[in-house]
């Protein structure tokens, strides 16, 4: 059904903290990414349990508990479906809004490790 539209992205939700919204926002675009090849991206609050299941896989937007949290999630959702669809480089959970993905990118720092790490024992 998606594929005869061609879309240049998929989102499904915000699921807020409904459970079987969220496996069935989550399970959809994982299907949708893996098999069309399509950026997707859903909305979803923490302890939905679609987060744990999905957020490898997929980008979810932090959201409220509820359809209350609908103006602060739309924005969010919008910056990053604009970055997925131009292909922009997407940032860190925190400047995007996004729940972390458990993935970890390496950088390389200014410092070295080790003065870092005295730097923050000093700091203490």
């Amino acid at each position: 059904m998606i594929k005869k539209y061609e879309p240049d992205l998929f989102i499904a939700g915000p699921a807020f903290n409904a459970g079987r919204y969220g496996n069935a926002c989550g399970s959809i675009c994982k299907y949708v990414k893996e098999n069309l090849n399509i950026p997707v991206l859903t909305g979803m609050y923490i302890e939905n349990p679609g987060v744990d299941l999905y957020k490898r896989d997929i980008y979810i937007i932090s959201t409220k508990d509820s359809a209350v949290g609908m103006r602060d999630a739309i924005p969010k959702m919008a910056s990053l479906a604009l970055k997925l669809i131009n292909k922009e480089e997407i940032g860190s959970p925190e400047k995007e809004g996004y729940i972390e993905r458990g993935i970890r990118i390496n950088y390389f720092a200014a410092e070295r490790g080790s003065k870092r790490a005295v730097d923050m024992l000093i700091k203490r």
